[in-house]
């Protein structure tokens, strides 16, 4: 059986092959009965180092949001991103990398719900401004909201 990691001369290695803590919190303000939504969930990314490499990438912060207002009994509109900020150096061997390689990242754009009885089919575009040392990739999402528990209607 072969185990994945690292792997020195591979042509692709996926991942990080590192631990991380990853301590997040989320809210959701809806007033009006639901009829306005902002949504907001935070993260701070505190990365470990890869022992095979002896690399360790630096801290980052993700915020990503929404804000959506209702249209109609099952229709909301509205718009959604993230802010992505690398806030320390990446560190190979106790030196830092390059220039730091710190990354950032600001994405913006549409979103669309529908509700389907108690489900929801969510449409969503992002478009990336202001990368740094981060792949750049305009992103569609196309997502089914399934509840948990006993939906209200």
């Amino acid at each position: 059986m072969h185990r994945a990691g690292y792997t020195k001369n591979a042509l692709f290695n996926v991942g990080q092959h590192n631990f991380a803590y990853d301590p997040e919190g989320a809210f959701s303000y809806m007033p009006n009965h639901g009829s306005l939504e902002i949504s907001s969930k935070f993260q701070y990314i505190v990365n470990g180092i890869d022992g095979q490499t002896n690399y360790k990438s630096g801290q980052e912060f993700v915020w990503e949001y929404d804000g959506m207002k209702k249209v109609s009994k099952n229709l909301a509109v509205g718009v959604n991103g993230f802010w992505y900020q690398q806030f320390t150096n990446d560190i190979q061997n106790g030196l830092k990398v390059g220039d730091g390689n710190r990354g950032r990242d600001f994405a913006f754009g549409p979103e669309i719900r529908y509700r389907l009885g108690a489900f929801e089919l969510i449409g969503k575009y992002e478009k990336d401004m202001l990368v740094e040392n981060r792949p750049i990739g305009n992103s569609f999402w196309f997502q089914l909201g399934v509840p948990l528990g006993h939906p209200h209607e």
